[in-house]
């Protein structure tokens, strides 16, 4: 059950009925019967390389996982496209300019945004991408980046499941 216990609708409380063999948060109030479906949430990251064949890495400033290493991306706004906010992720935390060039994969992960909430679920979409402007510098949420090879990933330090999914993917098709 999420850690919502009332119907934004009408306030009464959320049980968990079944659909299609799923729990669905919903309303015990059989006026109003909302039901709550939860979705994973959207991400977009981007493996960035230089000429030299490395990987621009990030070491995170904020929790979760404050410290470990990621690759740089975030949430997608409501509503929008994938590479332009991926884009905007990128000047946010790198304060440079892309080119995308290529879709690397797609991986589900869990990801705790609050501890007073259940952790969410995310779809992570990666790319492929070049800097096209700009020096990178740490911003936003990140304290450090780091330029990697294959033979230098910090594997045991990557923040989360998808990031290590989406590398050993880029360099398998690499």
């Amino acid at each position: 059950m999420a850690s919502f216990k009332f119907c934004p609708i009408c306030g009464s409380k959320l049980q968990d009925k079944k659909n299609n063999g799923h729990p669905v948060p919903t309303c015990s109030n059989s006026s109003c019967n909302f039901k709550f479906y939860q979705s994973s949430k959207p991400t977009a990251s981007a493996i960035i390389t230089n000429d030299k064949g490395q990987i621009l890495l990030s070491v995170r400033s904020i929790e979760p996982q404050k410290g470990k290493i990621d690759i740089i991306g975030g949430f997608l706004e409501n509503g929008e496209d994938p590479i332009e906010g991926l884009k905007r992720e990128v000047r946010e935390e790198l304060g440079v300019e892309i080119k995308v060039m290529k879709i690397i994969g797609i991986f589900i992960d869990k990801y705790m945004y609050d501890k007073r909430l259940d952790d969410i679920y995310t779809f992570n979409v990666f790319y492929e991408a070049k800097i096209i402007s700009g020096k990178p510098k740490p911003a936003d949420d990140i304290s450090e980046v780091i330029w990697v090879d294959k033979n230098t990933v910090p594997w045991d330090k990557l923040a989360f499941k998808n990031t290590r999914l989406a590398l050993k993917k880029y360099f398998e098709i690499k």
